[in-house]
């Protein structure tokens, strides 16, 4: 693929690792980073994409106008518009007790630490209680998510992409190597 021309979807539920995964790929790649929760998530916990989802899908679509980047998320109002402009696809497919191990052990250092998660947006005890929080999110979405995703991928619409399904931290490692080496880096 060499040096252009590669634009990388990372998914996967709630505590996956994918804006870790894609941040790092970005630095690797020297490319730019779209974190869909940061564009999302706008001071005091308002949700762009419920409250204004065209202006939400209009940010992402503006921050992916190159030809090269990564993205980290899997928001329902931008998959397809996100897949359809991908070349590569990282399914961070991690079992549910890995996964809900990474997003307990996050949550609660974001509600003990006394910084903002984005811009405006502190983590507290309370907040993990609620039903969107990443706990219960990851926990009540992970079966489903799988299943919508591994339907998407079926689609004739999306087989273009280079997909690869990690169902473990090695397969991440590996997928971040061949990921590299595609590019040319």
């Amino acid at each position: 693929m060499g040096e252009c021309g590669m634009r990388v979807v990372v998914i996967g539920t709630s505590g996956s690792g994918k804006t870790t995964f894609a941040s790092r790929l970005s630095k690797q790649l020297d490319v730019p980073h779209v974190e869909l929760d940061l564009v999302n998530w706008q001071p005091g916990w308002y949700s762009l994409s419920e409250s204004e989802p065209d202006r939400f899908i209009a940010l992402v679509d503006a921050a992916t106008a190159g030809d090269r980047w990564t993205v980290s998320g899997g928001y329902s109002k931008v998959r397809r518009m996100l897949w359809s402009k991908a070349t590569h696809l990282v399914w961070l497919d991690l079992p549910k007790r890995v996964v809900m191990r990474q997003v307990i052990w996050r949550s609660l250092g974001r509600a003990v630490l006394p910084r903002d998660v984005f811009p405006g947006c502190r983590e507290d005890v309370w907040r993990l209680f609620t039903r969107e929080h990443p706990i219960r999110w990851a926990w009540t979405t992970h079966d489903s998510r799988r299943r919508r995703y591994e339907e998407m991928l079926n689609e004739p619409e999306f087989a273009h992409l280079k997909v690869l399904r990690c169902l473990s931290r090695e397969a991440a490692n590996a997928a971040f190597v061949q990921l590299a080496r595609d590019a040319g880096k």
